[in-house]
Protein backbone atom coordinates (compact mmCIF):
# COMPACT_ATOMS: atom_id res chain seq x y z
CA UNK A 1 0.00 0.00 0.00
CA UNK A 2 1.44 3.36 -1.00
CA UNK A 3 1.38 6.40 1.31
CA UNK A 4 -1.10 9.04 0.26
CA UNK A 5 0.21 12.37 -0.97
CA UNK A 6 -1.67 15.58 -0.26
CA UNK A 7 -1.02 19.06 -1.51
CA UNK A 8 -1.33 22.16 0.70
CA UNK A 9 -1.45 25.67 -0.67
CA UNK A 10 -1.00 28.86 1.31
CA UNK A 11 -2.08 32.25 0.04
CA UNK A 12 0.59 33.28 -2.46
CA UNK A 13 3.02 30.41 -1.85
CA UNK A 14 3.90 27.40 -3.91
CA UNK A 15 2.14 24.14 -3.06
CA UNK A 16 4.01 21.83 -0.70
CA UNK A 17 3.61 18.07 -0.65
CA UNK A 18 3.03 16.14 2.54
CA UNK A 19 3.48 12.40 2.67
CA UNK A 20 1.42 10.52 5.26
CA UNK A 21 3.72 8.12 7.09
CA UNK A 22 2.40 4.73 8.10
CA UNK A 23 2.02 3.97 11.81
CA UNK A 24 4.57 1.44 13.00
CA UNK A 25 4.93 -0.76 16.08
CA UNK A 26 7.12 1.79 17.86
CA UNK A 27 4.28 4.32 17.81
CA UNK A 28 1.90 1.79 19.35
CA UNK A 29 4.49 0.97 21.99
CA UNK A 30 5.01 4.61 22.95
CA UNK A 31 1.26 5.25 23.12
CA UNK A 32 0.80 2.11 25.22
CA UNK A 33 3.52 3.21 27.64
CA UNK A 34 1.95 6.66 27.91
CA UNK A 35 -1.45 5.17 28.73
CA UNK A 36 0.08 2.83 31.34
CA UNK A 37 2.01 5.74 32.85
CA UNK A 38 -1.14 7.84 33.03
CA UNK A 39 -3.10 5.03 34.70
CA UNK A 40 -0.23 4.42 37.15
CA UNK A 41 -0.15 8.11 38.05
CA UNK A 42 -3.93 8.25 38.52
CA UNK A 43 -3.80 5.14 40.72
CA UNK A 44 -1.35 6.76 43.13
CA UNK A 45 -3.09 10.16 42.96
CA UNK A 46 -6.49 8.70 43.86
CA UNK A 47 -6.24 9.83 47.49
CA UNK A 48 -5.94 13.40 46.18
CA UNK A 49 -8.29 13.19 43.19
CA UNK A 50 -11.18 11.25 44.75
CA UNK A 51 -12.30 14.02 47.16
CA UNK A 52 -12.12 16.53 44.30
CA UNK A 53 -14.25 14.30 42.09
CA UNK A 54 -16.81 13.82 44.86
CA UNK A 55 -16.93 17.59 45.50
CA UNK A 56 -17.54 18.31 41.82
CA UNK A 57 -20.27 15.67 41.68
CA UNK A 58 -21.99 17.03 44.80
CA UNK A 59 -21.77 20.55 43.37
CA UNK A 60 -23.49 19.41 40.17
CA UNK A 61 -26.18 17.54 42.08
CA UNK A 62 -26.95 20.09 44.78
CA UNK A 63 -26.59 23.42 42.98
CA UNK A 64 -30.21 23.31 41.67
CA UNK A 65 -31.44 22.94 45.26
CA UNK A 66 -29.31 25.91 46.36
CA UNK A 67 -30.70 27.97 43.47
CA UNK A 68 -34.23 27.03 44.51
CA UNK A 69 -33.54 28.13 48.06
CA UNK A 70 -32.08 31.36 46.70
CA UNK A 71 -35.40 32.04 44.95
CA UNK A 72 -37.00 31.72 48.39
CA UNK A 73 -34.68 34.54 49.54
CA UNK A 74 -32.33 32.26 51.48
CA UNK A 75 -28.66 33.23 50.95
CA UNK A 76 -26.66 30.60 49.01
CA UNK A 77 -24.20 29.98 51.86
CA UNK A 78 -27.03 29.37 54.32
CA UNK A 79 -28.86 27.21 51.76
CA UNK A 80 -25.76 25.08 51.21
CA UNK A 81 -25.32 24.73 54.98
CA UNK A 82 -28.96 23.67 55.37
CA UNK A 83 -28.57 21.04 52.64
CA UNK A 84 -25.38 19.62 54.15
CA UNK A 85 -26.89 19.53 57.64
CA UNK A 86 -30.04 17.84 56.33
CA UNK A 87 -27.94 15.23 54.48
CA UNK A 88 -25.93 14.57 57.64
CA UNK A 89 -29.16 14.28 59.61
CA UNK A 90 -30.42 11.49 57.34
CA UNK A 91 -27.79 9.08 58.67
Amino acid sequence: MEPSVTSDTDAGSAPTERVARPVNARTYGVVGLLVLGLLYTLYFARSFLLPIAIAVLLNLLLSPVVRGLKRLHIPPALGAALIILSLLGLH
